[in-house]
């Protein structure tokens, strides 16, 4: 299994450096510098896809951070069972949220009547 990693992991860094390479060698301004913007995007790209290559699915962490980031909202290349699990998750996050702060507003209210009807019982 660490094998497999470790080729994973190779054969990963050789695509990368062979994309970059040939990026840089096609796309050069005449002061003959790379076209940062293509590396950027490249890197951005592999560092996305990483957990995609480690990991059978990605932690809901990188799910969450994923489809809120605005850059990657329509999950363009997504399996369509990540995009399904990814939605499900945002959804099943945003009620639970929603609930503890109904639950912590009844709380506070309910703390302000208590108090207001000591108040007015030692009037």
């Amino acid at each position: 299994m660490e094998e497999d990693l470790n080729q994973n992991e190779e054969e990963t860094k050789e695509e990368a450096e062979k994309e970059t390479k040939d990026e840089t060698d096609e796309e050069t301004n005449s002061i003959n510098r790379p076209n940062i913007n293509k590396i950027i995007n490249l890197v951005k790209t592999t560092i996305y896809n990483t957990p995609f290559n480690y990991f059978d699915s990605p932690p809901n962490l990188i799910l969450l951070a994923s489809i809120l980031d605005p850059r990657f909202k329509r999950m363009k290349g997504w399996p369509e069972e990540e995009k399904a699990r990814t939605i499900t998750l945002l959804r099943s996050e945003y009620v639970y949220f929603k609930n503890k702060e109904l639950l912590k507003s009844n709380h506070e209210s309910s703390n302000i009547n208590k108090y207001q009807f000591k108040e007015l019982k030692e009037k």
